[in-house]
């Protein structure tokens, strides 16, 4: 268990790095008003300006103080495309004259919708007045953001330039250092600070402890420390000694690390983050290996008003001591105070039950919350099959595993000790339809990719051997099979010699496993004869792969200076540059191939024609078509083609987008990809409102064999058509095709019917899959309290949106709009009771922090205002 993460002290949650201010005081929204009309605005696509224009041509009023507020809301959810349309329409529309508070929002929300080349583009636009001190700082804060050193650097030098002399700047920047391991760098700028006079405060402070702890300095913590607490204008906060407590014992100092955990036990009566220093606390009991000390902090947090996650803390603890029987009487604690019902709770339970073989206590344990009418999520279905497999109940193992996929995200990986053993069971079973109906709900998720599923329905199908159908999976999803693992025990333990080869792939798991820096570390090491070609390449993916343009960069000009002249590396700095949305970059790279000579294949055209489409360069796409179609080199591919019709789209060029398509039909016979052709031509006859071409399709996939990923894609298209019977119809025939029950596919038209205003019809279809036994996804429950707010049902809405909270992933967060209906009913609700369970409910799921939650149950147990409570919420959230 991981009690403290090092991270926090340097992350951007920090109150040091929030650019944005939050609204000096609570609002009450009317029910018809403009943030009401504005929250409404589900999809990120769709613009908010034609609610903006409708509001002023009904004659109301444009309240710029409220705008601005909308816009920090609207960044606190992450709408970051709104926020900016809300920005530009208050100046384009001259309701607001420009501010440099405004240019500096502006410049962050157009760092994240348009990426940095954008904002450079607009910040030399800005008018020379409004360039103060706010501005530049806004500036290195985009540049921080993007992890771009040199740039950040250079608006560093720009405010020094002009006389700044506050910490918050220094602080971005050396956040930054922090990130890229640049401890020297982080000292030079402390003692900048020292020699000029400017305050170093308590985040300053920290960032430096945060580096000390990820390089376990014990001697430089000790500085820091001691630093803090003799200076008086610093009020020491939780977080410092946490970090300096956690690695005093990951470096084996006990003592050392109780002296500290005592100091932060101290804190506890005057903190406003009580109930997060007792998580730390219970945390670093486990670090020290102190049972004794771990109950006796329990003891003094039970004093507090416990949730959920503090729970979940204290069973995480002692599973780590493997005390059973503590964890046991925990649990009863738990039940007894009737908290909202959390899985997470009793699979600490579950697990340790099937650990030791006690599968009849931990089947007992889910059955218990099934009844209590929660429904179990796939975490604990696989618990219940990895039980299975170690006592060789491996055809109950099987079904758990199916239950575990038909509510499991999409695109999750089983392990493979519990896959392997289910697949040698299948194996042996001599029923092909039971092995091809397994395979199939393995697809439903994405759990392997086209390719992968159709190998292993070729291997169960031809009776061949499901280990070598493994071989085979292993090969194709090698991210989630612990391939780092297996590639270090290679060659530590010397059974084959290490070759360029293997480096380049270790250096690609490293990235993903461990990071950059231990990538780096590990780079650095590697004998100068196996530093080929290969290896370089590998460094400037790995580089690209977490986005560093400028690393990315240094390791290509590595490439050309040992005259590499193929297309490969060539692809991957454009793809980074794509993703940035560096256009410019991207043809001077083309520029470079063309002057060398080097062959422009089909990805280095279809990444520039995917940039063209992005930016509805009708002149480009045209141009990178006729080219790719002229060369004989060139096998066309369904990802140019689809790029060039999403473009022409955009454009509204239908008919060009429609010529497009058809050439993308003409592709079927002869891809390997035929689903993923079919697939990308529902969705385009959809946007293009060609319903007949649609059906038409349609019947072409049915000839190939429909998997649930195929009607998933079906179903979104009549739901962008609004074809409600259309949709209804296939939903019958996947009914009857009886494959894996995958709850998003009848959310579609659960959606449809929470719509339409048919919300019988929606209940009836969750029943329906609950009698038979299939638990009903978060998103289901959360589009139920949709349509229920909608139909002015929010007694339901309510209900259905704890269900949500039950099932739904760690640290999600609700959709605005649902989230303040549901709070404006509780305020017109008078039992505090029902509110305060709400709340709590909230909390199950880590919705809110624990001080958030203490801020809204005080707010309903004052009987003050929900909207109060939840502009309050939003307001702390942000500091958190």
């Amino acid at each position: 268990m991981k009690p403290f993460p090092l991270g926090y002290l340097s992350s951007r949650r920090n109150p040091a790095y929030q650019m944005a201010s939050r609204p000096s005081t609570p609002y009450t929204e009317k029910p018809d008003s403009l943030y009401r009309r504005i929250s409404l605005v589900g999809a990120p696509t769709d613009s908010v300006v034609p609610i903006l224009d409708q509001w002023v041509q009904e004659g109301r009023n444009v309240d710029k103080r409220r705008l601005r507020d909308m816009i920090r809301e609207l960044k606190f959810y992450r709408r970051y495309k709104h926020a900016l349309e809300i920005s530009r329409w208050m100046t384009d529309k001259r309701y607001s004259s420009l501010t440099a508070g405004d240019v500096a929002t502006r410049m962050n929300l157009m760092t994240r919708v348009h990426g940095i080349e954008e904002l450079e583009k607009y910040f030399n636009g800005i008018p020379q007045r409004l360039k103060n001190l706010d501005v530049y700082i806004a500036l290195l804060n985009c540049y921080a953001h993007i992890r771009s050193v040199e740039k950040a650097e250079d608006a560093m030098q720009k405010l020094r330039d002009m006389g700044y002399r506050k910490p918050l700047a220094y602080n971005i920047l050396m956040n930054l250092y922090y990130r890229a391991g640049s401890r020297e760098k982080m000292d030079c700028l402390m003692h900048e600070m020292d020699e000029k006079g400017i305050y170093i405060d308590v985040y300053t402070l920290n960032l430096h402890l945060s580096a000390y702890a990820a390089a376990s300095d014990s001697e430089g913590i000790v500085k820091i420390l001691t630093r803090m607490e003799s200076d008086p204008r610093i009020v020491l906060d939780c977080y410092a000694y946490a970090a300096a407590a956690y690695v005093y014992s990951k470096l084996g100092l006990v003592e050392k690390a109780l002296e500290i955990i005592k100091k932060l036990e101290g804190l506890i009566p005057t903190s406003k983050r009580r109930t997060f220093i007792f998580d730390c606390l219970l945390g670093l009991c486990v670090s020290i290996g102190r049972k004794d000390e771990l109950y006796r902090i329990w003891e003094l947090y039970k004093k507090e008003k416990i949730f959920n996650k503090g729970y979940i803390s204290m069973l995480s603890a002692l599973m780590t001591f493997d005390d059973i029987e503590g964890a046991e009487m925990i649990f009863e604690e738990w039940e007894l105070r009737g908290l909202s019902y959390n899985f997470r709770i009793p699979n600490f339970l579950i697990g340790a039950y099937c650990r030791r073989g006690h599968l009849g206590k931990a089947e007992a344990l889910v059955n218990k919350g099934i009844v209590k009418g929660v429904d179990p999520p796939s975490t604990t279905w696989y618990i219940m099959a990895g039980g299975y497999i170690s006592d060789n109940q491996v055809p109950k193992a099987v079904e758990a595993l199916k239950k575990a996929i038909s509510v499991c995200p999409p695109d999750w990986k089983p392990r493979m000790n519990t896959m392997v053993a289910c697949l040698e069971f299948l194996e042996r079973h001599s029923d092909v339809e039971v092995k091809d109906e397994f395979a199939r709900s393995l697809e439903g998720k994405g759990v392997f990719t086209e390719i992968v599923r159709d190998n292993l329905l070729g291997f169960v199908k031809a009776g061949k051997s499901e280990s070598r159908a493994n071989c085979q999976m292993e090969e194709n999803s090698i991210v989630s099979l612990m391939p780092f693992q297996i590639s270090q025990w290679m060659t530590d333990k010397r059974y084959i010699p290490l070759t360029p080869g293997d480096v380049a792939t270790r250096m690609h798991l490293m990235t993903r496993v461990h990071g950059i820096e231990e990538l780096e570390n590990y780079f650095k090491n590697i004998p100068q004869q196996l530093k080929d070609l290969d290896v370089y390449i590998a460094l400037l993916n790995c580089y690209a792969l977490v986005r560093s343009a400028e690393k990315a960069e240094d390791a290509m000009q590595k490439l050309r200076d040992i005259g590499y002249r193929k297309p490969l590396a060539y692809n991957i700095l454009m793809n980074l540059y794509y993703l940035a949305g560096s256009w410019e970059k991207m043809d001077c790279l083309m520029q470079e191939m063309d002057e060398k000579g080097i062959y422009f294949d089909v990805y280095t055209l279809t990444l520039r024609l995917s940039a063209y489409s992005a930016a509805s360069d009708r002149e480009g796409i045209d141009k990178i078509l006729k080219r790719m179609e002229s060369d004989p080199r060139i096998v066309m591919d369904c990802d140019a083609y689809a790029a060039a019709a999403n473009g022409y789209l955009k454009l509204g060029l239908v008919e060009k987008a429609l010529e497009i398509t058809k050439k993308l039909e003409g592709l079927i016979p002869t891809s390997k990809k035929r689903t993923f052709t079919l697939d990308c031509l529902l969705r385009l006859y959809a946007w293009t409102g060609k319903k007949d071409e649609l059906y038409r399709i349609w019947e072409l996939y049915k000839k190939e064999k429909i998997l649930n990923k195929g009607y998933i894609s079906m179903l979104s298209a009549l739901n962008i058509l609004d074809d409600i019977e259309g949709a209804e119809m296939i939903f019958e025939e996947w009914e009857l095709r009886g494959l894996s029950y995958d709850f998003r596919i009848p959310n579609f038209l659960i959606a449809a019917y929470c719509r339409h205003g048919h919300l019988s019809k929606a209940e009836a279809l969750v029943d329906k899959w609950v009698v038979k036994g299939v638990d009903p996804l978060s998103s289901t429950w959360f589009t139920l309290a949709g349509g229920y707010i909608a139909d002015n049902q929010v007694p339901k809405a309510v209900e259905a949106l704890k269900k949500a909270i039950c099932v739904c992933p760690p640290n999600w967060k609700p959709r605005m709009n649902t989230m303040v209906a549901c709070l404006e009913f509780l305020e017109r609700h008078k039992d505090v009771e029902v509110k305060q369970e709400f709340a709590r409910s909230l909390e199950g799921e880590g919705v809110f922090t624990g001080f958030v939650r203490d801020k809204l149950l005080g707010f309903v147990k004052d009987g003050k205002s929900e909207s109060r409570a939840n502009s309050k919420m939003e307001e702390d959230v942000e500091e958190t």
